[in-house]
């Protein structure tokens, strides 16, 4: 990652109009999605994958520096910024 970036996590969310049924529908593949996430950044970062999904479900934006995100096992390393 640049050392001037920033890293975002959230979790999944959509907007649609949409009969009472569809919302469902489109809630439960949001909650699999999420799920998926979660156990990717769990793999990522060594935590539990329950950790990182109630990370996602607490409807708010993670936003991360280079060393913040290096420290949560997020990424691998920092790179000068528009390094080659």
């Amino acid at each position: 990652m640049e050392s001037n970036a920033r890293l975002m996590l959230h979790g999944g969310f959509m907007f649609m109009p949409a009969y009472c049924d569809d919302l469902q529908m489109a809630g439960e593949w949001l909650d699999r999605k999420n799920a998926e996430v979660a156990s990717l950044l769990a793999a990522r970062t060594g935590r539990c994958a329950a950790f990182e999904l109630a990370r996602l479900n607490e409807h708010a934006d993670w936003w991360m520096t280079p060393v913040e995100a290096l420290a949560q096992g997020y990424i691998d390393a920092i790179v000068p910024a528009n390094a080659p």
